[in-house]
């Protein structure tokens, strides 16, 4: 059956309509440091917030005790297995204090959290992730209790994570990091304090990557002003926002997530 120009044109349009509309779609990545007391009922809003937005990837940081803590937490199991349930990926929460913190306790958190939460964990967080240049890195003398600093530290704590079946790592300086970091984890925290970043804090040299690369977690957010977030959204993947405040502003859920997560669609 002779198919016709016609046809392969149509055909072109639809596959970049679908590449379009790929590219577009925006995530978020939910430090969710709130205990789920009872049945994780207070995780409630999330979860409601993923079934009404379906499309929207969405990942949850649990963080039970500044890590996994010693053992299994059937609260936290409960909750996490709601949150799967709908479609929700969940990630452990792990320190790494700016590269001084041993690869082998790094490592000890992530084999605790598949043993106590098994396979529905599927993501690390490295918090206080390095973002310095190497020469000063070597002047620190914190960092000499590892044999890898800097870069070839989150390459190796990465490469481990993957190899337990993880299948997405965050890395999470909380500012601005440096090209070298880049590509040792998935995704790289490039903002995280109060107000929603002007548009050069990720705009700039981070345009030459994918969007998947870049996550912001603006907090002391009074309202939501999704404009900003559609804006934002074609050069980040990853966006949070909330309107909590320090000194934890990841205890709890904003008023305003469904609409951040319809910005995101």
């Amino acid at each position: 059956m002779a198919f016709g120009f016609h046809g392969i044109i149509l055909v072109w349009l639809f596959q970049n309509l679908l590449i379009l509309a790929s590219s577009e779609l925006g995530g978020t990545i939910i430090p969710l440091y709130i205990y789920p007391s009872g049945n994780g009922d207070v995780w409630q809003p999330l979860i409601n917030g993923k079934r009404d937005h379906p499309t929207v990837p969405v990942w949850a940081i649990i963080n039970p005790d500044s890590g996994p803590s010693n053992s299994r937490n059937e609260e936290y199991a409960i909750g996490i297995q709601r949150l799967t349930t709908v479609g929700i990926n969940v990630m452990g929460y792990v320190p790494t204090t700016y590269g001084s913190r041993p690869e082998e306790a790094v490592q000890s958190d992530i084999n605790k959290y598949r043993e106590f939460y098994g396979s529905s964990i599927t993501g690390i967080f490295f918090d206080e992730m390095d973002y310095r240049p190497t020469n000063t890195r070597q002047k620190n003398r914190r960092h000499r209790r590892n044999k890898k600093t800097g870069p070839s530290y989150y390459q190796s704590i990465n490469d481990y994570a993957k190899s337990k079946g993880i299948r997405f790592t965050v890395g999470n300086p909380g500012t601005d990091t440096l090209k070298e970091y880049v590509n040792t984890v998935d995704t790289i925290i490039i903002y995280e304090s109060e107000g929603f970043p002007p548009e050069d804090r990720y705009t700039g040299w981070h345009k030459n990557y994918t969007s998947t690369k870049w996550g912001i977690l603006p907090h002391t957010v009074s309202t939501l002003n999704t404009a900003q977030v559609r804006q934002a959204k074609s050069s980040v993947k990853w966006i949070f926002v909330t309107n909590d405040i320090m000194p934890n502003p990841w205890d709890t859920l904003p008023p305003y997530l469904p609409e951040l997560l319809q910005a995101l669609e």
